[in-house]
């Protein structure tokens, strides 16, 4: 399920994904993670490239709580967050 969607009105994409078997939303492509290696920097390190993974680059949530706090924080950085996008979480029964 995809709660917010990447586009001119948003810099956030908020999915709602499983891990391990528990309900979460992850923040995926977040602007406060690093970026992969090659395509905006071109100074990372063999090691790292390697150890670069997308699922732990990108945060995930596993209550309401925390992912309004994230949103709020991309917020206050000056990102585009749909404002529709928090009564949604907030009436979604996906995450406590």
């Amino acid at each position: 399920m995809a709660y917010a969607r990447l586009g001119p009105n948003s810099d956030v994409c908020l999915l709602g994904i499983t891990t391990d078997g528990e309900n979460r939303i992850r923040c995926w492509g977040c602007l406060f993670s690093p970026s992969p290696p090659g395509i905006e920097t071109a100074d990372w390190t063999d090691a790292e490239m390697a150890a670069w993974e997308p699922e732990d680059a990108f945060p995930e949530f596993d209550s309401k709580a925390e992912v309004i706090t994230h949103l709020m924080a991309h917020r206050e950085a000056g990102h585009k967050v749909p404002t529709g996008v928090f009564s949604i979480i907030n009436l979604d029964t996906w995450v406590p």
